[in-house]
């Protein structure tokens, strides 16, 4: 279902409530904006799935799908410096972490969650029959988790690279080897070069925070001889919260399985082992072949998209006044609870909802119905409107 004059899909956002440690990024003049309409999987041309606009309706950012392969990004994003410059000063980086008690805080973390739960590469590398003193290199190595874990099963050449600064530290200051550029520029290639080729290279949960997927994997292409595996968990499309997709802004891509597989074959990668994905998560091993590999595209990938936002948040139900339109952070659970007024009725009406919500952490914002569509394409089947500026999520 795609809409119709009488009621547009969509909502208006007239303030959060509830953002779990998120927070609002305002698009506007001061914020340094561009395009990117092409799809980093296979270079074909975003369609427009959802526009989010501004009170005023000169505004607009565009979240483009692509019709090949079911990718989902911004077309309309900040531009790749402001981008790098937020992962690197200010990415999950409360002034309290950036003390010498406060690394030393989140090292004895990482020590604690290195015992925890294996990783989903660290599990897949281990399974790999692979020369463990031969260089492995982390995309996004954050704290260093997967690396201590690595290093616990006799990978004994581990580099890391992560974007941001005050994670970098941490890492390092276990006596990991960690670069604080991004994976795909110049000096970092170089840097690796030198210490490569790798056998191994793995990304957990990072790739969808990067400004040109593509980009990464032909830097990987570069440090690895055919043979070697690359490594990729990232969320999957079909399980991701529809908020997140459509405002978290550093997740700037969602994967579908052929998405992931369109991007690897261009660069020369081939599926190895996709096993261990799920509705939730790709996990994919792939190998390097050093020629690229063909993936058909997916029949009906924009439909699927579509229809994937209109179910999970109810869209396609007449709604009346005021709701709080709720989502789970993590999984595709979702709705929208009238809030009154009156108030109380309000209050009343959401406790008495959260008895059949599964509380995993809830996130909230107060929306109501669109009055009409401000796209200035005309062809975005969904839209999201706000009362003053468009507001992204960051963390």
């Amino acid at each position: 279902m795609l809409g119709n004059a009488s009621r547009p899909l969509g909502f208006r956002i007239e303030h959060p409530l509830e953002l779990q440690g998120w927070s609002v990024l305002e698009v506007d003049t001061d914020l340094p904006m561009e395009a990117a309409p092409e799809c980093p999987a296979d270079g074909a041309t975003m369609k427009t799935l959802c526009t989010l606009t501004s009170g005023t309706g000169d505004t607009h950012v565009r979240i483009g799908c692509c019709t090949e392969c079911g990718h989902i990004s911004y077309v309309d994003r900040p531009t790749k410096q402001w981008i790098d410059d937020y992962y690197r000063d200010v990415w999950d980086s409360a002034a309290a972490r950036t003390t010498g008690e406060g690394a030393a805080a989140e090292r004895h973390k990482l020590i604690r969650a290195t015992d925890k739960k294996e990783k989903s590469p660290v599990r897949l590398a281990d399974r790999l029959s692979i020369d463990r003193s031969l260089p492995i290199c982390e995309i996004g190595c954050g704290f260093g988790v997967s690396l201590r874990q690595l290093a616990s099963k006799g990978f004994t050449r581990l580099v890391g690279v992560e974007a941001s600064r005050h994670r970098a530290d941490v890492a390092r200051s276990d006596g990991f080897d960690v670069l604080t550029t991004p994976f795909e520029a110049s000096e970092t290639r170089s840097a690796l070069q030198r210490r490569g080729p790798f056998a191994l290279i793995f990304a957990y949960h990072s790739l969808e925070h990067t400004y040109h997927p593509d980009s990464v994997f032909a830097a990987a292409a570069e440090l690895q001889e055919p043979g070697g595996y690359l490594i990729v968990s990232v969320p999957h499309q079909q399980g991701e919260p529809s908020m997140g997709v459509l405002l978290f802004l550093p997740h700037l891509h969602s994967f579908t399985s052929a998405s992931l597989a369109r991007l690897a074959g261009r660069h020369g990668y081939a599926i190895s082992d996709a096993s261990a994905s799920n509705a939730k998560n790709l996990n994919v091993v792939f190998r390097r072949t050093g020629t690229p590999v063909t993936i058909a595209a997916s029949e009906g990938a924009y439909a699927r998209a579509v229809s994937k936002f209109v179910a999970a948040l109810e869209l396609d139900r007449p709604r009346v006044g005021r709701r709080r339109l709720w989502w789970s952070r993590r999984s595709d659970e979702a709705g929208q609870v009238w809030t009154g007024p009156p108030d109380v009725l309000g209050r009343w009406n959401w406790k008495r909802s959260l008895a059949r919500i599964r509380r995993d952490g809830v996130r909230s914002v107060v929306v109501t119905n669109l009055r009409a569509m401000r796209r200035p394409d005309g062809v975005s089947p969904l839209e999201i409107q706000f009362r003053g500026h468009i507001g992204l999520f960051v963390k």
